[in-house]
């Protein structure tokens, strides 16, 4: 047989009702009154003056982008001076008491792999290093530029000049039989490029002096010979 269950016994101390908070009959919401615009005339005098303030926070907000330029440029050089000092005193650890010495060394170096870096430096680089030489100091190139470039003239005169005198020995008629200025003018841009084109430069200069009606005799006949065009 199935005993039946038993009866839940009740908490004589618990009360037998429940209370519940009541808050009231709800409310509707008021709605909010639409924002009204008040629009005013823009009279001269106010529009003045709103451009004259922002033309001083334009300008205030200028100084102050100025002014961090400013700054973030003397706090990079003030870097790049500790990292250069730096580097010339471990320069002068290990042995090399002055920059030449060091740039000496760097650049006649026989080592293969530094010898390769420097290449490299000076095949991507050269230019700009001519460049920052030049702006240092604007004078120390001129002279060895020019000695080079007379020698450098002075060799393509002398080949230019052999190119141009017959054999002494030959045969006059052979000479002008195989004459020809289109191979002349081929032959002489290949041996003094240089020459030719200093030459070609001074012509043409001389007859833009000279005017299209009065061109000098000299300047007609070497015209053909030098130009390259």
């Amino acid at each position: 047989m199935q005993t039946p269950a038993k009866r839940k016994r009740n908490d004589e101390n618990q009360s037998p009702f429940s209370f519940v908070n009541y808050a009231g009959p709800p409310t509707a919401k008021r709605a909010r009154a639409p924002r009204r615009t008040v629009l005013t005339d823009i009279t001269p005098d106010i529009r003045a003056a709103a451009e004259n303030v922002y033309a001083e926070k334009a300008k205030e907000r200028a100084g102050g982008e100025a002014e961090k330029k400013r700054l973030f440029e003397v706090e990079r050089q003030a870097g790049d001076t500790r990292r250069l000092e730096a580097s010339i005193q471990h320069m002068k650890d290990q042995g090399y008491d002055t920059l030449f010495s060091f740039m000496s060394s760097l650049l006649q170096t026989k080592d293969r792999n530094l010898s390769s870096q420097v290449s490299r430096l000076l095949s991507d680089h050269g230019s700009e290093l001519v460049s920052m030489m030049e702006t240092r100091n604007p004078h120390l190139l001129d002279k060895r530029m020019t000695e080079k470039f007379r020698a450098l003239l002075t060799t393509e005169a002398r080949a230019l000049t052999q190119l141009l005198q017959p054999e002494r020995r030959g045969n006059i008629s052979v000479a002008l039989t195989s004459f020809s200025l289109s191979t002349i003018l081929e032959d002489a841009n290949s041996v003094a490029p240089n020459l030719v084109e200093c030459l070609s430069v001074l012509v043409e200069s001389e007859s833009r002096v000279e005017g299209k009606g009065r061109k000098k005799k000299e300047v007609v006949c070497q015209y053909p010979v030098f130009s390259t065009h």
